[in-house]
């Protein structure tokens, strides 16, 4: 039997879920990495490494949480077509082309993923691993928006300073994104322009809110089972 892309559908999402499981920490895992082990990572020629590794896990991800060939496809090309760029040394004039495209494979993960923090009926370690999946990926979505419109405004934040029409070090951009999401307000770095200011509002108001609500869904959760326990008893 074909498990459901949605995990409503197969009760209370346990099924589909332990026949994904791998897809899931393979996620988890890679997000962790990009994060924790940029750095290290991004040196030289493990750069290109590395970016192939995650385009192919991404897309092996986006299959397996969709249950459809096609999210795997759509998410594999997007993120080849980034990694083909960036190894070519090409870029489209005006546009921050590659940036947009890691935009979109992150949006398209978290987009599938939500179902699985907000669709399950149980809760267990890895809704709460694909909780932090989802809330990493959308801080990586962020930094990516963020890295475009420096591209195009290299004034767009404070004491980052760069060519016009250059990328910015991709660790600083995603270093702002987590201290907007985490609403920790360092004060090193500031939003400088009207776009960048509307977008750290958006994502300081999606940082506080998603921990609001994902505490609320889970104690619902919780509290709902406990009662349907005892009903049982």
């Amino acid at each position: 039997m074909k498990p459901s892309a949605d995990p409503r559908a197969a009760g209370n999402g346990k099924v589909a879920l332990q026949r994904d499981r791998m897809a899931h920490h393979l996620l988890f895992a890679c997000l962790l990495l990009e994060v924790l082990g940029l750095e290290l990572l991004s040196a030289g020629m493990m750069h290109h490494v590395w970016d192939a590794a995650i385009i192919l896990i991404y897309g092996y991800v986006a299959w397996r949480l969709s249950h459809s060939v096609a999210w795997g496809a759509l998410v594999l090309s997007i993120g080849a077509v980034a990694w083909g760029m960036d190894l070519a040394g090409f870029e489209w004039d005006g546009f921050d082309l590659e940036s947009f495209l890691w935009t979109l494979a992150h949006a398209a993960l978290a987009y599938l993923l939500r179902q699985w923090v907000f669709g399950v009926r149980e809760i267990t370690a890895i809704e709460i691993e694909d909780a932090v999946s989802l809330y990493v990926l959308v801080a990586i979505a962020f930094a990516n928006i963020y890295g475009m419109i420096l591209w195009h405004e290299p004034g767009a934040l404070t004491h980052v300073s760069i060519p016009p029409g250059e990328n910015p070090e991709y660790s600083l951009v995603l270093y702002y994104s987590f201290i907007t999401q985490l609403t920790v307000g360092y004060g090193d770095m500031l939003p400088a322009s009207q776009l960048t200011r509307s977008l750290s509002i958006l994502q300081s108001l999606f940082g506080v809110m998603y921990v609001a609500i994902l505490i609320s869904w889970f104690v619902a959760i919780h509290s709902a089972n406990h009662v349907n326990r005892q009903k049982s008893d």
